[in-house]
């Protein structure tokens, strides 16, 4: 299991939340928003919606958590899937939310070094956590 798994496993049984990672899922389409590529953005935003299901979301990166709340609902606004996006957008979450939830001495003992995440849109490591 890889640094960032473990964080995310670690304050998600701090707080009671039931955390599954999927292998299914995909970059968030920010790129192809980014480039105005709005064919590709919502094919990759459809198939996000389908792999989430109904679940609440949590982001490590910033980035892709305003792609999920903000991007998906303007590209899927007036269609079938306009719902399933807005629904999307209103449970997702970020890390620092998680973070900000987490007292300062339950955050002492989770011991280790930790890379929270790689931001899948310019390859550079954004921060850790230590």
């Amino acid at each position: 299991m890889v640094k960032k798994q473990r964080l995310i496993l670690k304050l998600c049984s701090i707080l009671n939340i039931k955390y599954t990672e999927t292998n299914e899922a995909t970059c968030c389409g920010l790129p192809y928003f980014d480039r105005g590529e709005l064919k590709a953005s919502k094919t990759i935003a459809e198939y996000n919606l389908e792999v989430f299901g109904q679940n609440n979301l949590v982001c490590n990166s910033s980035k892709c958590l305003n792609c999920y709340q903000i991007q998906y609902p303007k590209v899927f606004n007036n269609t079938v899937s306009h719902n399933h996006a807005t629904h999307l957008a209103k449970n997702s979450t970020g890390i620092n939310s998680i973070l900000q939830q987490i007292s300062m001495n339950t955050l002492e003992t989770i011991s280790g070094h930790y890379f929270l995440v790689k931001d899948c849109c310019n390859a550079e490591w954004l921060g850790e956590l230590s």
